[in-house]
């Protein structure tokens, strides 16, 4: 392995562990996340095979995930991102993709899973498009499947608008 691979390699792994230890240091209720460390690693979705049941998805899903990102299950963060609706009640957002950047949107290019965040809103708010805006809530780290299909590896719930 030549030099310059090695180096980028610990420079990857010092920045990810940096940027977990950032987020869970701190004295408030919640600690910054960002998709640097969510996003910061490769992940390939497990194939989807109708003869299998869904739940063995999860073990697939949890290899692939760096230990640091699964020490965030079940913390209180703070996540910044952009929102794309999944749904809404009396026009503000009640469900979410809160996604690193405005690729989804429109005629972009589809994210890799492990850049978007599942949000479910502890009461509606209001839909901000085109802006980043930050939520705070509890995160859940693993296989997130929604009628059989694997529908993304993070759910930050009970989340409110961050001040």
């Amino acid at each position: 392995m030549s030099f310059a691979v090695r180096f980028l390699s610990l420079a990857a792994a010092f920045a990810l562990i940096g940027a977990v230890a950032g987020a869970n240091s701190g004295g408030g209720d919640s600690n910054k996340v960002g998709f640097d460390v969510l996003g910061g690693f490769p992940f390939s979705p497990p194939a989807y095979d109708p003869d299998k049941p869904r739940a063995q998805a999860g073990p697939q899903v949890d290899e692939q995930l760096p230990v640091a990102v699964r020490k965030l299950n079940g913390k209180k963060v703070t996540i910044t991102g952009f929102m794309l609706p999944v749904r809404m009640k009396d026009g503000r957002a009640v469900e979410f993709l809160l996604l690193r950047d405005q690729s989804m949107c429109c005629f972009g290019e589809q994210p890799q899973m492990n850049e978007w965040v599942v949000v479910r809103m502890a009461k509606p708010g209001a839909y901000a498009p085109d802006v980043p805006k930050s939520f705070e809530g509890t995160l859940r780290v693993g296989a997130i499947e929604e009628n059989g299909y694997l529908s993304g590896i993070y759910l930050l719930e009970n989340a409110r608008a961050a001040k």
